[in-house]
């Protein structure tokens, strides 16, 4: 008969639970207990008296015994219950249970316990004896069956020969099984082991000798008062930032009868008292005591005053010997961290000291400078400022500078944002670096490059907040920290100069003489690292997950925030200065930039200055406002195709410029087209745009670098020469009013009366002034 058939399945019967009469049992509510004795039960009650009040029987029905059992509110309290157990723990208390030992010792107490289950065994079955002589053969056989897994009884109890078969298996177990070391013990110790083992009802915990438990007393052998108190002044001596030795403090605590003497008499000749002695010793108490008739101090041991010394607080110890940080670090409990999700909700930004010997410049540009020199000018340690992306650890941003500052932070946090394609194709690098977001939450210490006013504008104009970590607790910040050690791990044994983290780890290298490493090589060294090896390497922190795949994955299943439109990122970190507006339009970099717009704002404001932001990654156009609070942004373009030039790259053009021509006053735009897309085919550019080196420019090294272009260079438009922003009407732009603040290179061209054909324009010839090579 099938039982399973259709529909019907038969449940079993509900579980009785009970005690032996007079068992004691908790019931538990939170972190109140109430303990219980066990009368009696059956299958629908169990009856017990609570221990607070024996005479009172409570009746509990058991299925609510079994709900208590299963919200496990009910606790049997098996060793509190077990005599034999409460008197071993009390014997060893050093320990609560059996899982409370060390492996080793758990392995060693269950062999010999199995060891003596065998011999008791044997026993039983009348093959051997207690006698000395009985049990030292019969301990023998038994550590060869449990070690080797051999056996030299037969059935009958008498020794037989074994054949080569039997001899090949036994050797053959003899090799594969694990041999554990132990030793055999003497026939009055397994006689006792097994005398506390029935006592103890073959509690493993029998075995264990007592002594570990530490039981009986352990006071000081010094019990006078004066002595401990004076030893006590000592002891705390200890807690010293010279870090003093146990073994040194000693020797000043006993003192020497002989140094107490030649203190007295320098006392008395008013000299000062030899150094190390000003404390009080026991010889010099010891001394004054039997000055007044009193017994001598006992002095501590060694042994005693050390032991004080391990008495004292870890923490105090390490907080006076080492200082707060070194105890911060050794005795903090590391906290779980932000749980962070989706690519760009938390990216940590930090600068650290490149722990490698750099050159500044090729060999070629310092050679001839005297030995001492070199070493002084042309090596240097460079700074390395990273952003991490904590969720995905991805390196968002990295640049080199020589020193930390605010516009290297903001140059990082730039990165952020952008694409960085481009300097990874420069670097060389077979993985694309297409990773941008605008973060959620920026990252930092409280260093002077991070708490900044611009960069934290910068953060507040990109929509982001700013979260400034608490100083000396490098943990906080724990992704960078260990993305910096990984650096320094893995890329920088590829080059010579090493400094190290400490002078230990150095040795007795020189980096200096070593340097071999140029900061034009370092930076694309690093890109290629952070692109090609780092993002597709495993990460621990990550499952053995690469960065790359991890920023894929949490894409798709989150989100990443895009960056900020190109006008949020000219004005958060782009170039920023005021200027007036000329009569060929806004002058940057010797480059004039115009439109209807602008000429609109320069009939509003006249001659007064006007606020302007500049990309120098991209010179296509600026952006523009009055220099009013709460004016609106517009963009106005370069009257020459400048798309994707850079600064750097303008730069490169107006020196060659300078080279060729004689005179550069003056310069068609064709010409300047030419030299620009010379060097742009030539690449001379590269290195600026696609390295992460120390080229990022402050705005006082832009205006520098501004005064040498326009300083006698400048250029026209061909066919143009005669108009101010071109393409504009409006009565408001007469040449009249235009002329107030034009060159004299820039004069309208006249019409005549009928207004047929323009009349040529008449030129002023004045006076040349002492100023006539004065800039725009």
């Amino acid at each position: 008969m099938n039982v399973f058939n259709g529909n019907a399945f038969r449940s079993s019967a509900p579980t009785t639970y009970g005690f032996e009469p007079g068992h004691v049992f908790a019931i538990r509510e939170g972190s109140d207990e109430l303990l219980y004795k066990h009368i009696g039960h059956d299958r629908h009650v169990l009856t017990a008296s609570p221990l607070a009040n024996p005479e009172l029987r409570q009746v509990f029905p058991q299925d609510e015994i079994r709900e208590l059992v299963e919200a496990g509110k009910l606790d049997p309290l098996m060793e509190r219950n077990s005599e034999s157990r409460q008197v071993l723990l009390a014997r060893l208390p050093d320990i609560k249970s059996a899982r409370d030992l060390d492996c080793e010792e758990q392995d060693q107490l269950a062999f010999y316990w199995k060891l003596c289950r065998h011999v008791v065994q044997m026993y039983d079955d009348g093959l051997t004896s207690l006698t000395d002589k009985a049990l030292k053969r019969t301990i023998g056989k038994v550590m060869a069956r449990l070690v080797y897994g051999a056996d030299d009884d037969s059935d009958d109890g008498r020794q037989v020969r074994r054949g080569k078969r039997d001899a090949a298996i036994t050797r053959e177990i003899s090799a594969r099984k694990a041999k554990d070391a132990y030793r055999a013990p003497s026939p009055a110790t397994v006689r006792k082991w097994i005398r506390d083992l029935v006592q103890h009802e073959w509690d493993l915990l029998a075995l264990r000798d007592h002594r570990k438990g530490r039981v009986g007393s352990r006071t000081a052998k010094i019990t006078d008062p004066h002595s401990v108190a004076l030893m006590a002044k000592w002891v705390q001596a200890y807690l010293d930032r010279s870090r003093p030795s146990a073994a040194t403090l000693y020797k000043l605590m006993t003192g020497s009868i002989t140094l107490e003497e030649e203190n007295a008499r320098r006392d008395r000749e008013g000299a000062p008292r030899l150094r190390g002695t000003e404390a009080l010793s026991f010889a010099a108490s010891n001394l004054a005591r039997a000055a007044q008739g009193l017994p001598a101090l006992p002095v501590p041991s060694l042994s005693t005053f050390e032991r004080a010394i391990r008495k004292l607080d870890s923490y105090q110890v390490a907080l006076a010997r080492y200082g707060a940080s070194h105890a911060r670090r050794t005795h903090k409990v590391s906290g779980r961290p932000e749980s962070v999700l989706y690519p760009g909700e938390r990216v940590a930004l930090d600068c650290w000291r490149v722990q490698l010997m750099s050159l500044k410049l090729p060999e070629q540009f310092w050679e001839g400078i005297p030995e001492e020199l070199v070493g002084k000018i042309v090596k240097l340690r460079l700074m390395l400022c990273v952003a991490i992306d904590e969720a995905t650890k991805v390196v968002l941003g990295a640049t080199l500078s020589w020193t930390a500052n605010a516009d290297t932070s903001i140059r990082t946090l730039e990165m952020v944002c952008r694409n960085k394609d481009e300097i990874a194709q420069a670097a060389g690098c077979r993985s694309t670096w297409h990773h941008a977001c605008t973060p959620l939450m920026v990252a930092t210490d409280s260093g002077s490059e991070f708490i900044d006013a611009g960069f934290r504008c910068a953060v507040t104009d990109i929509g982001s907040a700013n979260e400034i970590g608490p100083a000396s607790h490098p943990d906080a910040r724990g992704v960078v920290e260990r993305f910096f050690e990984t650096t320094d791990s893995q890329l920088l044994p590829f080059f010579q100069g090493r400094t190290f983290s400490s002078v230990g780890d150095k040795g007795e290298a020189n980096p200096e003489a070593l340097a071999n490493v140029i900061s034009a090589v370092l930076g694309p060294a690093l890109v290629r690292y952070f692109v090609d090896v780092y993002h597709n390497s495993p990460h621990a922190g990550l499952g053995g997950q690469t960065p790359n795949d991890a920023w894929e994955e949490r894409a798709a299943l989150f989100k990443v925030v895009p960056p900020p439109a190109n006008e949020v990122m000219t004005v958060a970190f782009g170039f920023s200065d005021n200027r007036r507006i000329q009569n060929r339009g806004i002058r940057f970099y010797g480059l004039y930039f115009r439109n209807e717009a602008s000429a609109e704002l320069r009939r509003e404001v006249g001659q007064a200055d006007v606020r302007i932001r500049a990309n120098l990654e991209d010179l296509e156009m600026i952006w523009v406002s009055k220099n009013v609070p709460g004016a609106k942004w517009f963009a106005v373009p370069c009257d020459m195709p400048m798309k994707g030039v850079s600064a750097a790259l303008w730069e490169e053009t107006a020196a060659a410029l300078r080279r060729k021509h004689a005179d550069v006053a003056k310069l068609s735009d064709h010409v300047v087209q030419a030299a620009l897309l010379d060097l742009r085919e030539t690449g001379r550019h590269s290195a600026s745009v696609a390295g992460i080196g120390p080229s990022t420019i402050s705005n006082d090294e832009v205006r520098r670098r501004e005064a040498e272009i326009v300083r006698h260079f400048n250029y026209t438009t061909v066919g143009d020469r005669g108009q101010t922003f071109d393409d504009l009407e409006g009565d408001d732009l007469q040449s009249d009013n235009l002329l107030a603040a034009a060159d004299d290179s820039q004069v309208p061209e006249t019409m005549d009366r009928d207004g047929d054909t323009p009349a040529p324009a008449a030129r002023r010839r004045g006076r040349l002034k002492s100023d006539f090579l004065r800039k725009d």
